[in-house]
């Protein structure tokens, strides 16, 4: 899954996941492109990649995140797939290892000796000096803070711990403690943490004070309130109403009746009981009252606050989307519920609002319009957003409706006939209207339109001279002035009359647009690597042959300059016979192979040569040139020893040569290119060109 400009991945990324890094990295000079995945050992490894600015050459940085740091472990250039595959594979397998050197976990081992040390000094035999329990202290002695006091002696916790009693007087303790040999034998301790958790449940634990009930307050709280029947006394006796005292400050308010709150109506009278233990509200008393029968009253009616706007009111949408409720059902809700407010609707093409004051519409406003055309405007939305605004005070707004909304429902409908009638006449959404006849005079375009007009003909005049056949329905709105369903009464009559006729302008001409091509990587990736060896990545020798003579065709045709490396890497070792040269292994021959293509331009060729001997082709490269380029693969094979190589001794020998300085054909090219080989190897230089044994 993509997540800002990099991939999670399950393992390593194979070579298409690479080439896809490489292609964004390449679009998008200077950002970072990366994958992250995680290792058996669950270590997290992120490939980074990002093509440079100025020299556009591709960098890769393979790192691992271990305890929050951040360890690089390998790091490679160039565009050569299979390069960058080689060496991410194998720095991935070492991940683990590189992750767990001494000198990247020395804050962990810091912190493993630092607990060791804590808990040796917490085990009983330790060297700290033992301290009396908090339970031997005298009952008096003042607890000093926690921090400060030195550790208790570890003792076990009994199972049932008896009441906690204030201790008797003790005689003062000496100054001098006794010596560690006079004291009994104390039992075998548990271990430490259990001990310490008792004692801190039993120094957090509060101690209970009775508390004294306030009886002043409980008595007024149980004297009768509005809207609950009085106790009654013994039977044959009016009831008896006690002196009502004022009530204390935390129940005033629970006895004062709420507004417009409906009074419970009196409960028949019952004989007198006494109070009962909750003081008459439910809140038991604390003490021991005596028990008595109570007399049980139903229950009053619970009050009802008041509503503070009609219940219709919250049942209304205040906001959603015009494809849910259309606007006249939402406006004949709002009328049923009397909403005030201010409705706001919002679409793709333009805003509106309505004002509306006890469900009433007063304003409508929407760009230019208002008013009536402002609403027959806005009832015609179909898409959009609504949202209604409460608190907004309207009552004092000027009302620029004049039109009752029932009438502009009508006006709505009506409209949508007319639309459907110009439909019918062949009407469409890119039509336009022009003029049937231009010849045609104003008197009599007057006598003609005044049959059955539904306005003034003058207006319709003015209309009818804007027709030129260019504008449509929605743009004759936007400058003729009139509403929509004036606009539209006008067209529809002038074209029944045969005034006007719908006209159809021809489709503009189809502009070409150019779809760039999806190349399939995985292509270009299956035949690359039918072409290289996968233990090493470097292009096989009858590819190198087909690349070089592919070359020598384009500088021939460009009259350009091409040079040809043959070199060859060795181990060498010291035997009984002498000095022999030994071939490489596999896995040196990849690291060197990685370290020449973070060197190499994109279009230079490195593949095998022969059998054990290899090969560079550099295209637009001179002699000068190519003695640079050598310069920098010496210094990338010997700065750090290859894979494989600790303690072994590399030697290597380059020869080159070039056309068209040496040679005009391939196959001369070749063999000057070996024998300057051949003369290094042996006067035991790097490189010889083959210009030096001309000269």
């Amino acid at each position: 899954m993509i997540k800002k400009g990099g991939m999670q991945l399950r393992n390593v990324p194979d070579i298409p996941v690479l080439h896809q890094l490489l292609s964004k990295a390449v679009q998008k000079g200077g950002e970072k492109q990366y994958a992250t995945w995680r290792n058996p050992d669950n270590l997290l490894l992120t490939l980074e990649v990002v093509s440079t600015l100025k020299e556009r050459k591709l960098i890769w940085s393979l790192s691992v995140e271990k305890s929050g740091r951040k360890i690089e472990l390998c790091q490679c250039a160039g565009h050569d797939i299979l390069m960058v595959y080689n060496q991410v594979n194998a720095a991935a397998l070492n991940a683990t290892a590189a992750a767990t050197r001494p000198d990247d976990n020395t804050r962990l081992n810091r912190t493993k000796e630092a607990r060791s040390a804590a808990l040796e000094k917490l085990q009983p035999g330790g060297s700290e000096p033992n301290v009396v329990a908090p339970q031997s202290r005298p009952g008096g002695a003042a607890r000093q803070p926690e921090e400060m006091r030195p550790q208790p002696e570890v003792r076990p916790v009994p199972a049932a711990n008896p009441p906690r009693e204030a201790p008797p007087p003790q005689p003062a303790r000496p100054a001098a403690a006794a010596p560690q040999s006079a004291r009994p034998p104390q039992p075998e301790p548990e271990p430490p943490r259990s001990y310490f958790k008792e004692v801190e449940r039993q120094r957090s634990q509060p101690e209970i004070a009775p508390v004294k009930p306030k009886a002043p307050e409980f008595k007024n709280v149980s004297a009768p309130s509005a809207g609950r029947p009085a106790p009654s006394g013994p039977a044959g006796q009016p009831p008896q109403t006690p002196p009502a005292p004022q009530p204390s400050e935390p129940y005033q308010q629970a006895l004062q009746p709420k507004p417009n709150a409906p009074q419970a109506a009196p409960a028949p009278q019952a004989p007198h009981a006494p109070q009962d233990s909750t003081g008459g509200f439910g809140i038991p008393v604390i003490g021991n009252p005596v028990p008595a029968p109570v007399q049980v009253q139903p229950p009053a009616a619970p009050v009802q606050p008041a509503p503070s706007r009609p219940a219709e009111a919250q049942d209304v949408p205040e906001s959603g989307s015009l494809k849910q409720i259309s606007l006249v059902k939402l406006l004949r809700l709002y009328k049923a519920a009397k909403v005030s407010g201010r409705l706001r609707l919002d679409t793709q093409d333009a805003a509106a609002v309505i004002y509306l004051h006890e469900g009433e519409t007063l304003q409508a406003l929407m760009g230019e319009l208002k008013g009536d055309e402002a609403l027959t405007e806005i009832l015609l939305m179909s898409d959009g957003q609504f949202v209604l605004s409460r608190g907004i005070s309207t009552a004092n707004a000027a009302r620029n409706i004049e039109t009752p909304p029932e009438v502009l429902l009508a006006n709505h409908k009506q409209m949508a006939y007319l639309l459907k009638e110009l439909q019918d006449y062949g009407m469409q959404a890119s039509s336009t209207f022009v003029r049937s006849d231009a010849s045609l005079t104003k008197d009599e375009f007057l006598r003609i339109a005044s049959q059955e007009a539904p306005m003034d003909p003058e207006i319709m005049s003015k209309l009818y001279i804007k027709l030129d056949g260019k504008q449509t329905l929605a743009e004759l709105a936007k400058t003729s002035g009139l509403s929509r369903l004036r606009l539209i009464e006008a067209l529809y009559h002038m074209v029944s009359f045969e005034l006007v006729d719908i006209y159809m302008p021809p489709a503009a001409p189809r502009q070409l647009v150019v779809t760039p091509k999806k190349i399939d990587g995985a292509m270009i990736q299956s035949v690359m690597m039918s072409l290289r060896r996968e233990d090493t990545g470097l292009f096989i020798y009858p590819a190198f042959l087909y690349f070089l003579e592919e070359e020598f065709f384009r500088v021939y045709r460009a009259r350009g300059t091409m040079t040809v490396i043959v070199f060859e890497m060795r181990d060498e070792v010291n035997t009984d016979g002498g000095v022999k040269r030994r071939v490489l292994p596999s896995v040196a021959i990849a690291d060197a192979a990685g370290r020449i293509a973070g060197r190499k331009r994109h279009t230079d060729v490195v593949a095998h040569y022969e059998a054990y001997d290899y090969a560079v082709v550099l295209p637009g490269t001179g002699s000068a040139g190519t003695k640079v380029f050598v310069k920098k693969i010496i210094k990338a094979l010997t700065e750090t020893p290859l894979a494989g190589m600790d303690g072994r001794k590399l030697v290597i020998a380059f020869g080159t040569a070039t056309i068209p300085e040496d040679f005009t054909n391939l196959n001369s090219m070749l063999g000057a290119a070996e024998l300057a080989l051949e003369q290094a190897r042996n006067q035991g230089k790097v490189l010889v060109q083959y210009r030096d044994l001309l000269s």
